[in-house]
């Protein structure tokens, strides 16, 4: 044991000058990691607090910027009735805007569905804007096209162009 231990205290003195050097260096990148959590947004306003999304996450990444990178999330509203679910996403907080890629579901309890490959969230205005092709489903119809304009206060959906509705009865 004695010789392991002397080892190990050789393998630490040549070492040293390489932690020392890592830790006072200028270049340290800082960033928090974790899995399987929840994030709640609230507001608060007087004498009371309000949640206003909830984020569910296998994996987040919050990186020195300031931005996080999430991995297969739920956004919820629970008072809008609206969950947005994807494999990956991001939030920019200098562009302040969530931005959600692969396979991107926003599931409405009023207004219906929308799936495409890229969503951009805009919290401040309550915005939902894509520039991808999207799929619209609500009860028994199904509209497709490019580009989506979704105003989360007044549950209007708009496709910006190539509009095609398909009605089932």
């Amino acid at each position: 044991m004695g010789r392991n231990f002397s080892k190990f205290f050789i393998i630490l003195f040549l070492l040293m000058p390489l932690f020392i050097s890592l830790s006072f260096s200028e270049e340290v990148i800082f960033q928090v990691k974790g899995e399987n959590l929840e994030y709640t947004f609230f507001k608060i306003s007087s004498k009371k607090a309000n949640i206003l999304w909830k984020l569910k996450a296998k994996e987040l990444i919050q990186k020195e910027d300031g931005s996080v990178e999430v991995t297969n999330f739920i956004l919820i509203n629970e008072e809008k009735s609206i969950q947005i679910k994807g494999l990956k996403g991001f939030y920019l907080p200098k562009e302040k805007k969530f931005v959600f890629r692969n396979r991107v579901e926003l599931k409405t309890s009023q207004y219906g569905e929308a799936f495409t490959e890229e969503l951009i969230f805009y919290p401040e205005q309550n915005l939902i804007v894509s520039e991808h092709e999207i799929v619209l489903k609500k009860d028994k119809a199904m509209i497709r096209g490019k580009g989506l304009v979704y105003n989360i206060d007044t549950g209007n959906f708009q496709i910006k162009e190539k509009t095609k509705a398909q009605f089932v009865f």
